[in-house]
């Protein structure tokens, strides 16, 4: 099981995106990562923002990152 390193925008879509498809395609990787999720997103080119609120975590806070993600992608149509 590999798991792309440092991840930049591809065709399927940003860091973060790959950070999220990653997660769903192979969960018992990340369950290693619950207490260190620095060593997390050194995995992946994600923004220091997005960082923050992974470190962060919370409900709220991946809501913030999805809504920018997807409004870079596809403009504020899409808020």
């Amino acid at each position: 099981m590999q798991v792309q390193k440092k991840s930049t925008l591809t065709a399927t879509g940003s860091a973060l995106f790959q950070l999220l498809a990653d997660m769903a395609k192979y969960p018992e990787k990340f369950e290693l990562y619950m207490d260190n999720p620095d060593a997390l997103t050194a995995d992946y080119d994600l923004t220091e923002e997005q960082k923050n609120l992974i470190r962060v975590g919370g409900t709220e806070n991946y809501i913030k990152l999805m809504v920018a993600e997807r409004a870079k992608m596809f403009g504020d149509v899409c808020l």
